[in-house]
Formats: structure tokens, sequence, C-alpha cells
């Protein structure tokens, strides 16, 4: 389980120095929060992420940077965030069986399917987990 960041953190590790005021670069880390949490929540391929970061005109080595990265994370992100939205229980598994008898001693029994399904469940999201 990683730590969170504080945006003050994010921007006195990348941004100081770079010369955009804090308001400036709070802005950008929100706006590419919020990118990140759609490419979550959607699943996004690595040149869907790249795509849309262009369009905010990130750099193109920072844009580089943040498709490696989510091409490695994306589904460990994904699963987190079903994760975390799932608090009641949900389908977790299903096996289903069909048998139709082919011999029998009694002509009526003979040809009747049956079915056998198996449900398994598990439980979602708990904050202490």
């Amino acid at each position: 389980k990683g730590e969170e960041l504080s945006k003050d953190d994010i921007f006195e590790h990348l941004y100081e120095g770079s010369g955009m005021d804090s308001g400036a670069a709070l802005a950008h880390i929100g706006a590419v929060e919020k990118v990140l949490k759609q490419a979550a929540r959607e699943a996004w391929d690595p040149s869907a992420l790249e795509a849309r970061l262009t369009d905010m005109e990130m750099l193109p080595e920072h844009i580089q940077v943040f498709a490696r990265s989510w091409q490695n994370e994306r589904l460990a992100v994904h699963e987190a965030l079903q994760k975390r939205t799932a608090w009641n229980n949900h389908l977790k598994g299903l096996n289903w069986r069909l048998d139709v008898k082919s011999a029998s001693r009694d002509a009526a029994e003979l040809n009747e399917p049956s079915a056998i399904v198996e449900l398994s469940s598990g439980a979602g999201y708990s904050a202490g987990a």
C-alpha cells in the first residue's frame, strides 16, 4: 500500500525551482490528478493517456514518464479503484453444469435436464483493509 502525497509535497519536490508560481503549479497538479483518476475509472491504455496529456500541453518528456508509469501500474490502480468502490458483496465467480440423463429404467426420466449453478461472492471494500 503506497503513501499518499499532499499537493504541497508534490509542489515542493517537482515544481520548486521550475519558475511556476505555487497557484499555477497546484492547478496543474489538480488537472493531472483529475486526468489520472479518469484514466483509472475508464481503464485507459497508455496511448489514450498520452493523447489527453498532450491536449493539456504537457512537455513530451513528462508525457513519456506518465505513459511509462501508467503502462506499469494501470492494472493495479484500476483494481485498487474497483475495490474501493465496491462496498457490498459482489460476484467473484460463477460455475455451472448442465446434466442430461441418457439412460434410465423409467423412460419418463430420460432426456430430463438438470442444471447446477454455483455463485461465489466476496466482500467489498473495508476501510480497515
